[in-house]
């Protein structure tokens, strides 16, 4: 998890008051407000998904990995870690915990011994539903007040500012990120 918004008690060189000192590197960047509003956004974004998931018994990570597989069932473990914000290992630990809990199920692969294949149970499809209905009350909220066209330019912006930073990262730089 990111160590953006995880505990309130918490400071960071992204809460702190900018008004006690000046870090002129950064101050004086005309785009550094704009980088600031949006990591603390995503810091309380994250934090209020968070919250509201928490009432489900579900992480962030967690609600990921049920979407991941709820939009296609029987994805390969490995496939799912590529299309998740976490690597490999992390999956295993998530899927360990889901499937404990009666909300996933792993299958082998037919072709290939060490391979396992994910379906959502029953009850992981309705901790889906419910979940999902989370996410979007927060998405709803989020972009309250804001009409369509500038909901499309924030989505525009945000895509080719992550499309630059990708670029920057390159192909090898940690997990993978969905398009």
């Amino acid at each position: 998890e990111s160590s953006l918004g995880r505990n309130s008690s918490q400071v960071n060189c992204y809460t702190a008051d900018m008004s006690t000192a000046r870090i002129p590197e950064l101050d004086d960047l005309p785009q550094y407000p704009s980088w600031l509003a949006v990591v603390k956004t995503y810091a309380r974004c994250h934090r209020l998904l968070s919250v509201r998931l928490a009432a489900l018994d579900l992480s962030v990570a967690q609600h990921e990995l049920l979407l991941a597989v709820g939009r296609d069932e029987g994805l390969s473990q490995q496939t799912l870690a590529g299309r998740l914000l976490t690597g490999k290992s992390n999956v295993t630990a998530l899927l360990q915990r889901l499937e404990s809990r009666g909300l996933v199920r792993r299958e082998q692969d037919a072709q290939d011994a060490r391979g396992r294949h994910v379906y959502l149970t029953d009850e992981g499809r309705d901790r889906l539903a419910a979940s999902s209905r989370v996410q979007a009350e927060v998405v709803e909220l989020m972009t309250a007040g804001l009409s369509p066209a500038q909901i499309a330019t924030l989505g525009d912006i945000m895509r080719t500012v992550g499309a630059r930073l990708a670029d920057a990262l390159g192909p090898d730089e940690g997990p993978g990120l969905p398009a």
